[in-house]
């Protein structure tokens, strides 16, 4: 008989299915979870209010989206007149009140800029050779202040880009877009226009997302492997399946019990979101969306064709898959319950090397001083790429060949380690001693089993 036959899988996979859905630690986890998710839509429109305002003089409420800021100003050549029409443009621009100043202002300006506390900011916009530069200088320390601006400046560089083009058309190598410089506050710290709040949240909220599945997963399956052994169920189950079968059924029964979980999640912040409409008369998704159109200061495009979400679940399936199957290793490593926490260690380790690089390398990503080939590695490691790379495929910053590749190493990866599974699942299921090392699980796999030491 072949070790790889899952013959009586499905007999494996009802039994710890029912035996997961049974236990006390999923159904106060899953408990805990929707309870977290009723209340969150509560909580949120509490401590959120989108509409916030404040009181004036007369005690009259005022819009508060551009408070501390009195005017913007803006230096360039008059004589442009496509610059006046983007003068024009930018002067219509919600919270934003813009004021021409001369050339023979403006050095005055500047000096004055740090008189008084988030009063006003300047524009220069430069023209040399048809080639546009633009300077941003702020009297504010308050970087959440600058952040406001982000948006409104990366637009300003998209519309000089364009006009760049179109003056130059005809010419080589032109470059789209324009160098953007300057200087906030009274220490004089360079202008950048820094990280982005929505890519970085989103990239975190993943990885955090999936860091949790992965972890309620790799347990569960762990701790149903060294109860069945410990307590000599295994070699009752053997009797009929293969060592094979054991591994799959347990694995994808585990998987099966966490999409209930997920969703039933769903279901209740989705519950959440209708009742607190009914009862606050309030559209928490419309907030959220508002919520995310501020944070989006670099305008991310991102899509959702039925192409992409098939390649995020191939990403989000593989790794599941993946980290499962090395979470039964580590389970059949241990043969005492009490020794689990010491056996799984190798199993967290893996899981923290995948999220921290792909957490490393969306921080680096994100505040402009990005590793090209840091990212690389991190989307064609398999440790990594199911972290990295699904948000790296929706907001469109991973090209074909990259993401291809990437797919092929991680479902290979998957191959060859239910290859390796099935030549040392089989012995280590039937171990009783100390805890495995990686070097012992090698020596199996070379050797059909453990070699003493002398």
């Amino acid at each position: 008989m072949k070790k790889i036959d899952i013959t009586g899988w499905k007999k494996i996979y009802s039994f710890t299915f029912f035996q997961t859905l049974k236990s006390r630690a999923y159904k106060i986890s899953l408990l805990v979870l929707c309870l977290v998710a009723l209340i969150s839509c509560p909580v949120m429109c509490f401590f959120n209010d989108t509409d916030a305002k404040v009181t004036d003089d007369k005690g009259e409420e005022t819009d508060n989206s551009s408070s501390g800021i009195n005017v913007s100003y803006f230096n360039y050549d008059k004589k442009d007149d496509y610059l006046n029409d983007l003068y024009e443009k930018w002067s219509k621009e919600p919270g934003i009140k813009t004021e021409y100043i001369s050339d023979d202002k403006l050095e005055d300006y500047k000096n004055k800029i740090n008189d008084k506390e988030s009063d006003y900011c300047i524009f220069v916009i430069n023209n040399v050779d048809k080639m546009y530069s633009l300077e941003f200088f702020a009297g504010w320390d308050d970087t959440l202040q600058t952040e406001k601006y982000d948006g409104f400046i990366n637009d300003m560089e998209k519309d000089l880009g364009n006009l760049q083009i179109m003056k130059i058309s005809g010419a080589k190598n032109i470059p789209e877009s324009v160098n953007v410089t300057g200087t906030i506050g009274k220490s004089d710290q360079e202008y950048s226009s820094g990280s982005d709040g929505l890519s970085y949240t989103i990239t975190l909220i993943y990885i955090v997302f999936f860091v949790f599945i992965l972890s309620f997963a790799g347990e569960s399956i762990a701790s149903s492997v060294v109860t069945e052994k410990s307590g000599k169920m295994v070699e009752f189950l053997m009797i009929s399946v293969r060592p094979m079968a054991i591994l799959v059924g347990k694995v994808l029964a585990v998987i099966t019990c966490v999409m209930i979980q997920i969703f039933a999640v769903f279901c209740s912040f989705a519950a959440s979101s209708i009742a607190t409409n009914m009862l606050f008369d309030r559209n928490v998704l419309n907030e959220t969306l508002s919520i995310v159109q501020n944070m989006n200061t670099s305008r991310l495009e991102f899509s959702a064709s039925p192409l992409i979400v098939f390649v995020v679940i191939l990403y989000f399936a593989g790794g599941l898959l993946l980290f499962s199957l090395i979470a039964s290793l580590a389970g059949a490593a241990v043969s005492k319950i009490e020794e689990l926490s010491e056996g799984i260690v190798l199993y967290t380790f893996t899981l923290i090397i995948g999220a921290y690089l792909a957490l490393f390398t969306a921080i680096n990503r994100d505040i402009g001083s990005g590793n090209s080939i840091l990212s690389e590695i991190c989307s064609l490691l398999p440790l990594s790429s199911p972290f990295y790379v699904p948000y790296q495929v929706i907001s469109g910053k991973t090209d074909a060949v990259t993401l291809i590749t990437s797919l092929i190493i991680l479902y290979v990866c998957i191959v060859l380690w239910i290859w390796f599974a099935s030549k040392v699942y089989e012995y280590m299921l039937f171990y009783n001693g100390a805890t495995l090392k990686l070097k012992d699980i090698i020596k199996i796999a070379c050797n059909g089993k453990v070699k003493e030491e002398k």
